[in-house]
């Protein structure tokens, strides 16, 4: 029995679902956005805050995707701030913290950073410390819910409570089966999966890493979020600090301590901070640690595989989904 008929369906609600119906309400397009559980209450778009930092890692060298990609983020925010929604997205800047002399002196000959020659109390950075002037953090659970107000607002709908168990192509177009035995029928599918699956998918290799952030209880002031060997952010009474990888299936009781002493060695004020809430979420990636957008099969889209970059990236790569199904 066919439940419903749309033209276009995505399936998950997360920052890239989110994104895409972002992106299509923008072209006047509707879609259905279903996910099987409340829209950011689970995966890695569940974590509590998300650094805005396109000169990631130890070379500090942006990504094929992220400069583009942190000005599509903003630009989507602009949109959501003008409308009169709260997006929690903070243009705070980001404080790269060098963890050597070599290191610094190879950020130094890269346009966008900016050394703190007066590092501002209470950070620590012996090795140096720069500025990333156009970046900043986003609390995900408010982004996603001002996403999701929007949208609902522009002929786009959002099923929550809605698992999609199993694909089948028929005729041109494809049935998604949904757990209870309903059927929703549509000309395009994409999938924003995240670190999931569908049966009858045929979904690209992908590595999944599990990792930890926790929320800490602390009156610091910390003006920057941070970003070194962990990140951190702070909204003035929590802190929240992130950072370790790990294998699926496995656990690290000592993951929290470890965070909280990494964060309190750049932060020194956060030593005796109380552990509020531990959050585990599990990403997903592919070699070479590049996005995903990929059409799978003739109406099947994919997009995805975000690693620890879904909110700095999705907003980019959905705006050119959305342009791809408007043609």
């Amino acid at each position: 029995m066919i439940a419903s008929e749309v033209p276009l369906l995505i399936v998950g609600g997360g920052v890239a679902g989110c994104s895409l119906a972002f992106a299509l309400a923008r072209r006047g397009i509707g879609a259905e956005l279903v996910e099987s559980g409340r829209i950011g209450d689970q995966g890695a778009s569940a974590v509590a805050a998300a650094l805005l930092n396109p000169y990631r890692g130890r070379s500090a060298k942006p990504g094929r995707y992220d400069l583009a990609g942190l000005a599509a983020f903003w630009q989507m925010c602009d949109v959501l701030e003008d409308a009169g929604f709260d997006h929690g997205a903070r243009r705070s800047g980001v404080l790269r913290v060098a963890s050597s002399d070599r290191q610094a002196n190879a950020w130094r000959k890269i346009a966008g950073l900016d050394e703190f020659l007066d590092l501002p109390a209470p950070y620590r950075a012996p090795n140096g410390a720069f500025l990333v002037g156009a970046g900043g953090w986003v609390e995900p659970a408010r982004l996603l819910a001002a996403l999701k107000t929007w949208t609902s607002r522009r002929r786009s709908s959002f099923v929550e409570g809605c698992t999609v168990e199993r694909l089948e192509a028929v005729d041109g177009q494809w049935l998604a089966h949904t757990e209870g035995g309903g059927v929703i029928r549509a000309r395009n599918v994409a999938l924003c999966l995240g670190a999931g699956s569908v049966a009858g998918a045929p979904l690209p290799p992908l590595q999944l890493i599990v990792g930890d952030q926790i929320t800490l209880r602390s009156d610091a002031r910390l003006p920057y979020p941070l970003a070194g060997s962990i990140y951190l952010a702070s909204d003035g009474g929590r802190v929240f600090i992130g950072g370790n990888h790990r294998e699926p299936g496995t656990d690290d009781p000592q993951a929290p301590e470890l965070l909280r002493a990494s964060a309190a060695r750049m932060a020194p004020p956060l030593a005796g901070a109380t552990i509020e809430r531990v959050w585990t979420g599990v990403r997903a990636k592919q070699p070479g640690n590049q996005p995903i957008l990929r059409e799978l099969e003739p109406g099947l889209w994919y997009l995805g595989a975000f690693g620890g970059r879904g909110f700095l990236t999705a907003p980019l790569l959905a705006g050119r989904l959305a342009a791809q199904l408007n043609s």
